[in-house]
């Protein structure tokens, strides 16, 4: 019977964000830090932080950048 129901994707994530987050996010990304830095910063995965900075480009509130999620540490 279980097998009937639709697996949910990402249900052990936290995509929720407040606004002073997601503002202090763009600020680490135009300084150059990568995913993996940003996510250390907030004590967050880092899938969560990628799936924030995909919506961020989409919204077109962040920017391509050098390095693309690597930062300036490639």
């Amino acid at each position: 019977m279980r097998d009937q129901f639709p697996y949910v994707s990402c249900e052990h994530y936290d995509f929720l964000w407040d606004k002073q987050m997601v503002k202090q996010f763009r600020q680490l990304w135009k300084q150059g830090l990568s995913i993996a830095e940003i996510a250390n910063r907030f004590k967050r995965a880092p899938q969560e932080v990628l799936f924030l900075a995909i919506d961020q480009y989409d919204l077109r509130r962040i920017k391509k950048r050098a390095g693309g999620v690597w930062g300036k540490g490639i």
